[in-house]
C-alpha cells in the first residue's frame, strides 16, 4: 500500500521543479529590463550567482516551512492546548516561554541577516571577479 507521505513527496518533488524553474524564468525576464547601466555597474557573474541562488534558496525556505516551522508551530498550540485542560496555569507559562522564545529567536536572527547579506555581497562580488577573469582569460594572454 502506497504511504500517504510518497504521495505528498511525489507532488512535492515535481512541484519543485516547476517552481525553481519559474522563478529563474522571472529572475532572467526582472534582469533583462534592467539598463545597460546597470549591467555596466554589475559583474556578470554576480548577476548569474543571484540568478542561480535565489531558487535553492526558495527551496531551502520551503523546506524549513515544511517540516521545522508547522511541525513546530502545531506541537506548540498542541501542547499549550492541552496544557490548559490540565493546568491553565501551566498552560500560560508555556504560552509566555513561547513567546520569549519567539522574540529572541527573531532579533537573533535580523543580527544573523546582517551578516549573512554581508557575506552574500562579498561572495557575489567574488563570484563576478572569477567569471569576468575567465571569460576574458584569452585577451589577458594575448596582451
Amino acid at each position: 500500500m502506497i504511504s500517504v507521505g510518497r504521495i505528498q513527496e511525489y507532488f512535492y518533488c515535481s512541484a519543485r521543479r516547476r517552481v525553481r524553474s519559474n522563478i529563474r524564468r522571472a529572475l532572467l525576464d526582472y534582469v533583462q529590463g534592467h539598463s545597460h547601466a546597470y549591467f555596466s555597474e554589475h559583474f556578470a557573474g554576480a548577476i548569474a550567482g543571484k540568478i542561480g541562488d535565489l531558487p535553492r534558496a526558495a527551496n531551502v525556505l520551503i523546506e524549513i516551512m515544511r517540516w521545522k516551522f508547522l511541525g513546530t508551530a502545531g506541537i506548540a498550540i498542541v501542547a499549550v492546548v492541552w496544557l490548559g485542560f490540565v493546568s491553565p496555569y501551566f498552560s500560560l507559562v508555556l504560552a509566555g516561554w513561547i513567546v520569549v522564545h519567539l522574540i529572541i529567536s527573531y532579533v537573533s536572527t535580523r543580527r544573523i541577516t546582517r551578516y549573512a547579506d554581508a557575506h552574500t555581497a562579498d561572495e557575489n562580488v567574488l563570484r563576478g571577479h572569477i567569471v569576468d577573469l575567465l571569460s576574458n582569460f584569452a585577451t589577458t594572454r594575448l596582451f
